[in-house]
């Protein structure tokens, strides 16, 4: 376990740093293991307990619009988002084309984030060049409330300015590049 999980060696003799990420899988695997105990900094225990603290993945309220418009598949797509957010994870939406990936994370990214500093940012969306006017209708049916800036074509540079105060940028695979 830790030799998956090192990132390098530590200020000690026999210690080694490690990213927060594996904080709750190390935790977990050491309360297993009779006579061991952990000691570590405040934070990364609070990330351990953080990322363990679930043991299932919870509903989220999404608001009469989406409520009312989102399959209850889909609606499983945000609550397991929001699971992966809440424990500082990324995941991938994959199933097939036409079942809603663009609604569900349209509707996940519309929600408050969960970690205090990843607040009052944008989200970023990156596509192929196709799909970047897709997303952008997308957006305004199902979250108008969203401010939403694309970036692509002659006049993306002129946007550059007005990012700060948009809710979501939405470019391609090809600009950012």
């Amino acid at each position: 376990v830790f030799e998956d999980c090192a990132v390098g060696d530590g200020e000690r003799s026999g210690s080694f740093r490690m990213s927060e990420i594996y904080s709750g899988y190390v935790q977990s695997a050491l309360n297993v293991l009779d006579g061991i105990d952990i000691e570590a900094v405040p934070a990364w225990a609070d990330k351990a307990n953080q990322q363990n603290e679930q043991a299932s993945v919870e509903s989220v309220a999404l608001g009469a619009g989406l409520d009312n418009i989102l399959r209850s598949y889909q609606k499983s797509g945000v609550n397991w988002l929001r699971f992966l957010e809440k424990r500082m994870f990324c995941g991938v939406l994959a199933d097939e084309m036409g079942l809603g990936k663009t609604l569900q994370t349209l509707a996940w990214i519309q929600l408050q984030r969960e970690h205090e500093e990843a607040r009052d940012f944008p989200a970023l969306i990156v596509c192929p060049t196709s799909l970047v006017d897709n997303w952008a209708e997308e957006a305004a049916k199902f979250t108008p409330h969203m401010k939403v800036a694309t970036l692509h074509g002659a006049d993306r540079h002129d946007k550059w300015d007005g990012i700060e105060s948009v809710d979501l940028v939405i470019t391609s695979y090809a600009l950012m590049r």
